[in-house]
């Protein structure tokens, strides 16, 4: 667990990166460093093919180049860095889940200002960040995974359902394939879970803070002789509503004699 980190006065206040968060974030990174050096090398492949080699061909063997790496193992990391996210989102929520039963049993005006549930919101918000990364990056290797089976059937069309090396390529491309959809789409599922779940913290957070709201204090009732100089002075003072006594009230005329 970690509080937020110092801050000058009037600054705001940041949670300390944790160790899930990191490896998340690296793990992330390294996939768009991989996806754009693959591509790039599709592209160079294909500026250099055979001039031996059919057009249609070719166009399969620079996708296989640029698709190679989206593979079950590749998908199965960035699905892990998913799962870190998940982990900290679990852990974060509990502290808030936490707070929010101890705010309900124990008003305290200055519970929004607690460094643990600063610090939680804070991971929260990091956990959606990096959730919303990941989206786009599952996408992708969903994407390479189809466009690698489609290169096989180009690489190797035309040579009929007989031949059995051919098809043995195939299948195990289509195998791997599978494989890596299985994972991209338990990913999908976890990201989406993730930002879900960071908005619904964020909304009982709010309810729970508006239905603790402290409410105003009652009017004061005052009476006495109007003109009296206690009531003047309880009306300039503003402490609440002040009720004259109507003539004859609370008081009495001098006996005559």
């Amino acid at each position: 667990m970690t509080s937020p980190s110092d801050a000058p006065e009037g600054g705001i206040r940041h949670a300390e990166w944790e160790l899930p968060e990191v490896l998340a974030a690296v793990v992330m990174v390294a996939f768009v460093i991989v996806t754009i050096t693959a591509l790039v090398a599709g592209i160079v492949y294909a500026g250099s093919r055979n001039p031996g080699v059919g057009a249609t061909q070719a166009v399969g063997e620079s996708m296989e180049v640029a698709t190679a790496w989206a593979n079950p193992a590749f998908a199965f990391i960035l699905v892990v860095g998913v799962g870190l996210v998940w982990w900290q989102v679990r852990i974060w929520s509990g502290e808030i889940d936490l707070a929010v039963a101890g705010e309900a049993e124990d008003p305290d005006p200055d519970a929004a200002d607690s460094p643990v549930l600063v610090a939680a919101f804070d991971h929260l918000l990091r956990a959606k960040s990096l959730a919303s990364w990941a989206l786009p990056l599952l996408v992708v290797v969903l994407t390479a995974s189809l466009a690698s089976v489609v290169s096989s059937f180009l690489i190797y069309r035309g040579q009929g359902f007989g031949g059995g090396e051919v098809w043995s390529n195939h299948v195990e491309t289509i195998g791997f394939a599978s494989a890596t959809w299985l994972l991209v789409l338990a990913g999908l599922v976890v990201a989406l879970y993730v930002r879900t779940q960071v908005s619904h913290e964020f909304t009982v957070a709010e309810e729970a803070a508006g239905s603790t709201t402290v409410p105003p204090s009652p009017p004061v009732l005052v009476t006495g002789r109007p003109g009296d100089d206690a009531v003047d002075d309880r009306e300039d003072e503003g402490e609440g509503e002040v009720s004259e006594s109507p003539p004859g009230a609370g008081w009495a005329p001098d006996d005559e004699g």
